[in-house]
């Protein structure tokens, strides 16, 4: 099984000051334990990369 991570699980994830910092811990653990592959577009990592710098 596989499922796409987008740019906002991600920067949940990554970002501790995120309000949906939590949720997205618990989804990517979760996802993790099950061993679903994750899937991300380069272009997600780009905005992964510059989104802060618009915040």
């Amino acid at each position: 099984m596989k499922a796409f991570i987008d740019t906002g699980v991600w920067f949940g994830y990554l970002v501790r000051g995120d309000q949906y910092h939590s949720e997205a811990t618990h989804l990517m653990l979760d996802l993790q334990t099950k061993g679903i592959l994750l899937i991300t577009p380069e272009l997600v990592l780009s905005e992964i990369y510059v989104f802060p710098e618009r915040s």
